[in-house]
């Protein structure tokens, strides 16, 4: 378990799918190794769930940018944490997912969408850019 390790929320993965220079150049930061990052499963769920995914070559797009993240799978703490998380803050089930990723492994979760986190407790949050 890195560090320095972060969690990024599908926000940014989308804003780099979308050409937004910021994602691009920060992303690039996880693809050279000067950043540990992480993402939970979830977040492929999501990128899955897209309309753009009828797409075969956003398809493979999205699995070569997906290949730079360590893949956090939904343990039993998780899904635990997520549900306390969800009933004691009222957020979307896949938000407070994501957020219980970030809590079980210490780590700063990086988004764009900062309201959707900000009210839960011991969460580190960080806006990329």
């Amino acid at each position: 378990m890195a560090l320095n390790r972060v969690i990024i929320d599908t926000d940014i993965i989308i804003d780099h799918l979308r050409g937004i220079e910021n994602a691009k150049e920060y992303l690039k930061k996880i693809k050279d190794g000067e950043i540990v990052g992480a993402i939970s499963v979830i977040t492929e769920e999501e990128l899955a769930a897209g309309e753009s995914m009828n797409d075969i070559l956003v398809q493979i797009k999205v699995k070569r940018l997906l290949s730079i993240f360590e893949k956090v799978q939904v343990t039993s703490e998780i899904a635990l944490r997520a549900g306390e998380l969800k009933r004691k803050y009222r957020c979307r089930l896949m938000d407070a997912l994501i957020a219980a990723t970030a809590l079980e492994l210490n780590s700063k979760l990086v988004t764009r969408n900062i309201k959707h986190y900000e009210k839960i407790a011991d969460l580190e949050v960080k806006k990329p850019w």
